[in-house]
């Protein structure tokens, strides 16, 4: 996995890197520079270099991007650099300060004002990085409407680090930011470019490492906020099958959903545990699903409850010791058959649960019934069911989506999968997974079915419940990509994630 990191985190990491492991700032700042130019100038790079503006501020950013356009200018590439500044005055950081006079000793001659109808084919942004801490006014709003503007003009734009405006921890947008095309980030991920809207003004992502060793960060005194991470392709994979088995070797889950009459939650959460390699599974729901749920789903063990009569104890503890991990919740309802079962999963300590849906919803009536559970609990709420579990607004939720869901996390002792377009992951520990994959045809209706059966087959095969939770979250989000890069974000429905998992 790759670290994510605040922007003081960051800051942090550059200091202990120049004055415990003795690496010189500009060599820093020369390597940044060489990987931005590697993205303007290599073989695969999309950027037409005929017409290049670079706007920097004075900060270390803005060194970057000044040593950007000197690498540019040694390729063979002359551009036009213009210095933001509050009142002219271009006086700056010791890197920016060696970079601008390495350019004057190039003979560059530098603008003094942005041509609103200047064509550019490429711009590079390197105004703020990670440094801004307020809203984006006066000269610095006027250069980045004008970079929005060459955008829209045709100009590709690349960002250096983050796009100036957006903050480094939220991605909320400080008045006005930047939308580049490409951002490139050196060293570490930070959060603002992997959550929303930070992330849509970043275009495509691309980390380029400059020396800066994971252990920097650590010297920071701060290891529990440096314990956020983004998942690599590379693990993206389900687990290995030994070859010796069978079907008792891969789990088996037990899956309470569905209500009277409703039954498609059952199925498309029951297949996706069996596509995702559970051995076994059994169906817990209303007796009116029986039928319907066998004739699709041969697969499946079923065991009914009617509105007379509910699933006994004793039935209960027959099943409770047959499986490996309960999922709770898809369809389910909230009557009282509904409320008992949920009861009898929290109140049991012998296999892990996942929680979702109705399951929730009855949680949120009572949540100090998590306080009391004694085996491992996975929730996978959404912002809304979230909000009634936290007792918080969902806009507050939406927008502290990695604290809130380690807040939960830690007050409850439970692994939490708070789902949105960036569905963060996170356990009492203090660890948190965000998910950077997906696409808008996930939000569909019984997707987060399909998740709630992909990490309980995951969760029955072994998987420590963080573990199952995060890579099951990254199967479910690729499989989201491969079938809409099959069919179409609009075409996409619940039953396609669960063809394409792999």
């Amino acid at each position: 996995m790759k670290r994510v990191l605040t922007g003081e985190l960051m800051a942090g990491a550059d200091k202990n890197a120049r004055d415990i492991f003795a690496l010189d700032p500009l060599v820093l700042m020369e390597r940044a520079a060489m990987g931005a130019a590697d993205i303007l100038t290599g073989e695969d790079s999309e950027f037409d270099l005929s017409s290049v503006l670079v706007v920097a501020g004075t900060g270390n950013n803005g060194g970057d991007a000044l040593a950007v356009a000197r690498l540019l200018f040694e390729a063979g590439i002359k551009s036009d650099v213009y210095i933001c500044t509050k009142d002219g005055n271009v006086s700056g950081t010791p890197s920016f300060e060696t970079q601008l006079k390495s350019l004057k000793a190039y003979r560059f001659e530098f603008l003094t004002e942005l041509i609103p109808d200047r064509k550019y084919t490429t711009v590079i942004d390197g105004i703020f990085g990670i440094s801004l801490n307020r809203d984006v006014e006066g000269s610095f709003a006027r250069a980045v409407r004008s970079i929005n503007d060459y955008r829209e003009s045709g100009a590709k734009v690349l960002s250096l680090d983050m796009p100036s405006g957006v903050h480094v921890n939220t991605g909320q947008i400080m008045g006005v930011a930047v939308r580049a095309d490409v951002t490139v980030t050196f060293g570490f991920y930070k959060i603002g470019q992997i959550l929303y809207p930070g992330a849509e003004n970043c275009g495509t992502l691309i980390l380029k490492g400059i020396g800066i060793p994971d252990e920097a960060i650590d010297f920071t005194g701060a290891r529990e906020s440096s314990r956020l991470f983004v998942m690599e392709d590379k693990e993206t994979v389900m687990p290995d099958r030994p070859a010796y088995s069978n079907k008792g070797t891969f789990g088996k889950v037990l899956l309470v959903a569905g209500s009277k009459d409703i039954c498609g939650a059952a199925i498309l959460s029951g297949l996706a545990a069996m596509r995702s390699g559970a051995g076994m599974l059994r169906i817990v729901t209303h007796e009116n699903n029986r039928d319907p749920i066998v004739t699709v789903f041969p697969e499946a063990m079923v065991t009914t409850y009617n509105d007379k009569e509910s699933v006994s104890k004793s039935e209960w503890d027959k099943l409770l010791r047959w499986c490996d991990c309960i999922a709770i919740g898809p369809g389910l309802g909230m009557d009282e058959n509904a409320k008992l079962l949920t009861s009898y999963a929290l109140h049991q300590d012998l296999v892990p649960v996942v929680a979702d849906a109705d399951a929730l919803n009855i949680l949120a009536e009572n949540p100090d019934v998590l306080v009391e559970h004694s085996q491992d609990i996975i929730i996978t709420p959404h912002v809304g069911e979230m909000s009634r579990l936290a007792g918080l607004n969902p806009a507050e939720v939406a927008s502290h989506l990695i604290d809130t869901s380690l807040d939960f996390s830690k007050s409850y002792d439970v692994v939490t999968v708070l789902k949105d377009a960036r569905t963060v992951t996170t356990d009492p520990t203090g660890r948190c997974v965000i998910n950077t994959k997906g696409n808008s045809g996930m939000a569909t209706a019984g997707s987060g079915d399909v998740l709630t059966g992909i990490i309980a087959a995951l969760t029955a095969m072994g998987l420590r419940p963080f573990e199952a939770a995060s890579l099951g979250v990254a199967l479910h989000a690729k499989a989201g990509d491969t079938g809409s890069g099959e069919l179409s974000q609009e075409a996409l429905l619940a039953r396609d994630i669960i063809k394409y998992l792999e």
